[in-house]
């Protein structure tokens, strides 16, 4: 969406990056128990969204045990399904994991064919992921879950260790000084509940 067509779209737009934010701090709560458990834990956004940019989520990509994936849906079998149907998209996606990653999914576009425009109607249908995603997805949980088993990860009883230093990276963070007025930020990673209060940025 574009937030120069109207004022309403700019509303819109900002509802909705009020209701991720509301969202993604439940997720940090979850993130520390996904350590705790040798869980598996994904975030998945376009490239070029905006919040990637927001300091909140820079810092929790950066200062914690993540791994980053960016890829092409052109490589992965995205095609447009109304206009020119069948023309490869180009959605340059990113996934974030925890505790898994995915060594296929990775590839970004060879230029070796043409892109139909992801807009419009098509934009809805590019939210889905193509069979070969899905497929590379569920073979990194699946191997990852083999890795857990034959080391006997269950949880972390006594391993405070990652934790400790997820709280070192919180108290250090360059961002506190900035958000520290409106912000919490970032304590709720370790397990203590954070609030944004009123404070939200226009990242859209």
């Amino acid at each position: 969406m574009n937030k120069n067509l109207s004022e309403a779209t700019a509303h819109n737009i900002r509802m909705k990056a009020f209701l991720y934010w509301e969202l993604w701090e439940e997720f940090l709560l979850c993130l520390q128990r996904v350590h705790e458990l040798y869980a598996m834990a994904m975030l998945e956004l376009p490239r070029g969204c905006h919040y990637w940019n927001d300091e909140r989520m820079k810092f929790m990509v950066n200062g914690t045990d993540s791994t980053v994936h960016e890829f092409d849906g052109c490589m992965y079998g995205l095609k447009s399904q109304f206009k020119d149907a069948g023309t490869a998209i180009k959605k340059p996606w990113r996934i974030v994991s925890w505790g898994v990653s995915f060594s296929d999914l990775h590839t970004k576009c060879d230029g070796s064919h043409s892109h139909g425009p992801c807009a419009g109607r098509e934009t809805r249908a590019t939210q889905l992921y193509t069979d070969k995603i899905v497929r590379c997805i569920i073979r990194g949980i699946k191997n990852q879950m083999l890795l857990n088993h034959a080391y006997g990860r269950k949880h972390r009883k006594n391993d405070n260790a990652k934790g400790s230093q997820l709280k070192s990276q919180v108290k250090s963070c360059a961002c506190i000084d900035t958000y520290n007025k409106h912000i919490p930020f970032f304590t709720n990673i370790t397990g203590s509940p954070s609030s944004f209060g009123n404070h939200r940025h226009d990242i859209v």
